[in-house]
């Protein structure tokens, strides 16, 4: 008869200094069964427990900037991105195609490049140059991104794609249909697929969309901006970004992304980010909730990054963001843009906090052994 001996694992409680608290939950065990090379009947069992921990978390915090919008969305390019064989484009001035158009380099994971209406800065050539990009999209009609800029990317040699329509509606239902070819979808009548509403007049709810809607799973959702009744007469949105004073609750509606402000709105977009998408939320993108030029070009680190755009005022953390950063899911801060956008002291508050993030460890005899002075550290790896 095979001989079993078992081995109780003791559990040391670390001191509060250490910065970590056992949960007193139950545990889970699992008995492994290990060959002792004594002899064949000599086997013993190791009783293995999981135990709940919690431990001090420190944010990895970054920043990324340039001098200016259009600076801001090359640094991003050039941070990110190695090549592009596509890259879009879009008015630094009118926001909301660049924001709209947020779920579709959301989506297809591609660089924004931001350019003025009727020229093209000489670092964004070569920013396109230097991805070896094929084609560029650009957002928008001749009123925001004249001929004179689409007729240069001719010139260069790219091939050169307009999403536009007579206004900003038709302009979004345009990128609606772009990111049913993405997918392979058929793009001559998207209706019957679930619709997706924002108000074009509050870009704090376009940004915060823009990033989460070109991540959406399962049915292919076409992106349309509401007020526009030769669209969508019958208001069918699944779900909506806003109060129902910037969109009306409408018969389809199953979810709604809404706050006190915009500051909460976007803080309620996080937490329902793995809901929509079907993916945690490790990362968020802090981004200046009054002032949108620097955050312009944030749906494009969303879409890597499985991120979301989350608000924030320019001189301090609203609650709602601190809340959400004390919960212990996030591991990640991207800041978008300058100082002016988002004050140094927002950035060192983000540095300094201490989270406490609770942790599943399996007991061994190895650190079962460790004295009460000895700390188990926290190393979930920092996203790059």
């Amino acid at each position: 008869m095979k001989k079993l001996i078992s081995i109780a694992l003791s559990l040391v409680v670390l001191s509060s200094a250490s910065g970590i608290v056992f949960a007193d939950e139950a545990v889970t065990t699992n008995d492994i069964e290990l060959n002792t090379g004594l002899n064949n009947d000599a086997k013993e069992t190791i009783v293995e427990k999981k135990q709940l921990i919690t431990v001090d978390h420190k944010l990895d915090v970054r920043r990324i900037s340039g001098k200016d919008r259009y600076g801001t969305a090359l640094e991003i390019s050039k941070y990110y991105f190695k090549g592009s064989n596509i890259v879009v484009v879009a008015s630094g001035k009118d926001y909301i195609d660049a924001l709209v158009g947020g779920s579709l380099v959301s989506q297809i994971k591609v660089p924004l490049l931001l350019v003025n209406k009727d020229n093209v800065r000489n670092d964004v050539l070569q920013e396109i140059k230097r991805l070896n990009a094929k084609n560029v999209i650009i957002l928008g009609g001749t009123n925001t991104v004249s001929n004179a800029v689409e007729k240069k990317f001719l010139s260069q040699g790219y091939n050169v794609e307009r999403l536009a329509g007579e206004n900003r509606y038709a302009t979004a239902q345009k990128i609606a249909y772009a990111r049913y070819y993405y997918n392979g979808a058929n793009t001559s009548n998207p209706m019957g697929e679930q619709f997706v509403g924002i108000n074009s007049k509050n870009y704090p709810d376009a940004l915060i969309a823009g990033a989460i809607v070109g991540q959406i799973r399962g049915n292919i959702l076409s992106y349309i901006v509401p007020n526009s009744t030769n669209l969508i007469p019958s208001n069918p949105f699944w779900l909506v970004f806003g109060g129902v004073n910037s969109v009306p609750k409408g018969p389809a509606e199953q979810k709604r992304v809404e706050g006190a402000d915009r500051y909460e709105t976007s803080v309620k977009g996080a937490r329902m980010f793995e809901e929509l998408t079907g993916t945690p939320l490790k990362t968020i993108i802090l981004a200046d909730g009054r002032n949108y030029p620097d955050a312009l070009a944030s749906s494009t680190i969303a879409g890597l990054k499985n991120a979301t755009v989350v608000l924030t005022r320019n001189n301090r953390l609203p609650n709602s963001v601190i809340n959400l950063l004390n919960e212990g899911n996030i591991d990640n801060v991207i800041i978008v843009g300058g100082e002016n956008s988002v004050n140094k002291s927002i950035e060192d508050q983000l540095k300094n906090m201490v989270i406490k993030k609770q942790k599943e460890v399996v007991i061994t005899p190895e650190n079962s052994a460790k004295t009460s002075t000895e700390k188990i550290e926290d190393t979930t790896p920092a996203q790059q």
